[in-house]
């Protein structure tokens, strides 16, 4: 089944209030005063964020896929859509509105063990996303100015992202 137009925007929207939210509230908390970052680059950020984000997820899906003797066979981050054919890779860009999307597949090679190597494909995404975050998080407190704010971004992102899925299971 498609997901509505309508449903992605409104996810979208509240990821972004939610990280916007979250970022603001880490950073009043830690410098006492507004954030450094110009108002007019957090959408920018935010969007960047997510697609890294949403890049640093889906591979931990493929790594872990890789361990488990998955052969992969698609990964897509906004636009970006990569396949594997028997000739080879390929990459296309995809124009139509499910940009908004992420994915990888793969899949077995044979069935020994399936359960287990099925379970360690889907956690590998939401493990890269929380090492992600912790990594950010340690970045954001270390660091001050619109590097600091960045690594902010990029940890309350990863860690909703975390959660996101974790919920879905």
């Amino acid at each position: 089944a498609k997901v509505p137009l309508a449903y992605r925007v409104v996810s979208l929207g509240v990821v972004f209030a939610a990280g916007a939210v979250i970022f603001g509230m880490i950073r009043s908390a830690q410098t006492a005063r507004l954030p450094i970052m110009p108002v007019w680059m957090l959408p920018f950020a935010l969007l960047g964020t997510v697609v890294l984000v949403s890049l640093v997820h889906e591979l931990g899906h493929l790594i872990a896929g890789s361990v488990v003797k998955f052969q992969v066979s698609h990964l897509s981050v906004g636009p970006f859509w990569f396949g594997r054919f028997p000739d080879g890779w390929r990459a296309r860009f995809i124009s139509d509105l499910s940009w908004a999307a992420a994915f990888s597949a793969a899949r077995p090679r044979t069935l020994d063990n399936i359960r287990h190597r099925v379970m360690t494909f889907l956690a590998g995404g939401p493990a890269a996303s929380l090492t992600f975050g912790l990594l950010s998080l340690a970045a954001f407190l270390s660091t001050s100015g619109v590097t600091g704010d960045l690594f902010g971004l990029f940890a309350v992102v990863a860690f909703v992202d975390c959660l996101t899925e974790l919920s879905l299971v």
